[in-house]
């Protein structure tokens, strides 16, 4: 089984030892299995799940001008350097990253020039960033501020609990159907409770995360999810 390359928080042994005698995972996907888990409960409260409070659309419309301006205040900065300038830049930049210890990447305890990849992999997998690369990031967050300015007045930002539990249930099917290799159905009795296994282990598998959110409020989301999958191009009509 591998390690974690940081200790859980949200499912301990006796939690996830649970899930996996409850919904029969087999022991060779458990390492996978749980590290996807926190992962996942890690982006929902990154992206504000369970708040309740959310600030005004001018307020965050706001503070992204701010985030926009100053981006392109040091991306405009970093294009005017003179050959000297930059050129001290490129060096202490390849200096800094020769200077990581191997530990520290094997630990996922990255930080600049460095980044983790662990898409398909629990393990982080550290990549060097280029110093060419610096204007091209400073770029990409001036226009993802302005992107989510213009979400704003779109109206397209939504919820911050409903898009970060969208993103939870599009995160848990990938377990379902990836990695165990098992169909995402949602069966409910009339009453609303969860008959069908993935619609179960939605369910429990949230209540560590957040056990004071309905259980509907997790179905329903799936059954968004689900929905959504199967909904066919118009050109497939």
């Amino acid at each position: 089984m591998r390690e974690f390359s940081q200790p859980p928080t949200i499912y301990s042994d006796a939690i996830f030892e649970h899930l996996a005698q409850e919904f029969k995972i087999d022991p060779e996907f458990h390492a996978e299995v749980r590290t996807r888990l926190e992962g996942a409960g890690d982006v929902w409260k990154r992206l504000g799940g369970g708040t309740t409070d959310s600030l005004r659309p001018g307020e965050i419309k706001k503070e992204l001008q701010q985030v926009s301006k100053q981006a392109g205040k040091l991306y405009d900065r970093l294009k005017a350097l003179s050959l000297d300038a930059n050129h001290a830049l490129m060096q202490s930049h390849e200096r800094i990253g020769q200077a990581a210890a191997p530990k520290d990447l094997e630990q996922g305890d990255l930080q600049y020039p460095f980044v983790a990849i662990t898409e398909g992999d629990p393990s982080p997998v550290a990549i060097a960033l280029q110093a060419k690369d610096l204007s091209k990031i400073i770029s990409g967050i001036r226009d993802v501020a302005e992107a989510a300015i213009d979400d704003q007045k779109t109206g397209r930002a939504g919820k911050k609990s409903d898009d970060a539990l969208r993103l939870w249930i599009t995160n848990i099917e990938t377990i379902w159907i990836d990695i165990l290799g098992r169909p995402f159905s949602r069966d409910v009795t009339d009453a609303g409770d969860p008959i069908s296994e993935a619609a179960r282990f939605c369910v429990e598998a949230f209540k560590p995360i957040d056990a004071a959110l309905p259980s509907s409020r997790v179905l329903n989301a799936m059954k968004t999810r689900i929905k959504a999958t199967q909904q066919k191009p118009l050109e497939d009509l």
